[in-house]
C-alpha cells in the first residue's frame, strides 16, 4: 500500500491510495477512516507511513499534499480524517497531537448481551442452516426438521459465555468466537 503514490519510473506504478480514493469518491471532502492508528510506526525499509500521516492530518500541509505519481500538489485540506486506536498508549507524539482523543468506553455486559441476542445470534443461525421460526418435523425428513430448529440459549447461559469465556475485551469479537464455537458443537451434535 503506497501511502504518496510510486514514481512513474517503477513498473506498476500508481497514485497513492489517498488520492485514488478520493478519485474513486468523485469528491474533495470524504470521510477517511484510518484504522488501529497505533499500529503505525517508523520503518525505513518499507517507507515511513507515520511522515506521511503527519502531512495529511497536519491542517497547514495538508493543502499542499505531493502525490510522487501524479507530481502535483493536492489538497486534503476538506477531508475529515477519523482514526481508530485500541491504545493511545503506543501512538507516536507528534501523531497524538494532530488528532482530537474522543474515548469510547467498552460495552457492559448488558449492552453485549443485547447484541447477542439481537445481532450475533440470527446471523450465526442463518450461516448454521437454523430457521428463525421453529420447524415441526414430519415422517418423511425427520433429519432435516431437525437441522432447521431454532437454536435457544437463556439470558443466563449468554450473560455466563459473557462473563466467563470473553475475556473483558471492550468489543464484542470473543463473544461472536465463543458463540460461534456453541453452535458448531450444537450442529455436530444434531449431525449423529
Amino acid at each position: 500500500m503506497h501511502i504518496k503514490g510510486s514514481k512513474r519510473t517503477y513498473v506498476d506504478s500508481q497514485p497513492g491510495i489517498f488520492v485514488k480514493e478520493v478519485q474513486r469518491l468523485e469528491c474533495k471532502n470524504p470521510v477517511i477512516v484510518i484504522d488501529e492508528i497505533d499500529k503505525v510506526g517508523f520503518n525505513s525499509m518499507k517507507g515511513d507511513v507515520s511522515s506521511t500521516l503527519l502531512e495529511l492530518l497536519n491542517p497547514e500541509q495538508s493543502n499542499q499534499f505531493r502525490d510522487s505519481f501524479l507530481d502535483l500538489e493536492f489538497d486534503f485540506s476538506e477531508v475529515i480524517y477519523i482514526c481508530t486506536s485500541n491504545s493511545i498508549a503506543n501512538m507516536l507524539g507528534p501523531l497524538l497531537d494532530r488528532i482530537e482523543v474522543i474515548n469510547v468506553p467498552a460495552y457492559l455486559p448488558i449492552e453485549k448481551l443485547n447484541i447477542a441476542k439481537n445481532y450475533l445470534m440470527p446471523i450465526l443461525e442463518k450461516e448454521y442452516g437454523f430457521s428463525q421460526h421453529q420447524a415441526t418435523p414430519t415422517a418423511s425428513s425427520s433429519h432435516d426438521a431437525a437441522t432447521k430448529e431454532n437454536v435457544t440459549l437463556t439470558d443466563a447461559a449468554i450473560m455466563e459465555i459473557i462473563n466467563h469465556y470473553c475475556g473483558h475485551e471492550a468489543g464484542v469479537r470473543n463473544l461472536r468466537k465463543a458463540l460461534d464455537r456453541v453452535f458448531r458443537k450444537i450442529t455436530a451434535k444434531i449431525e449423529y
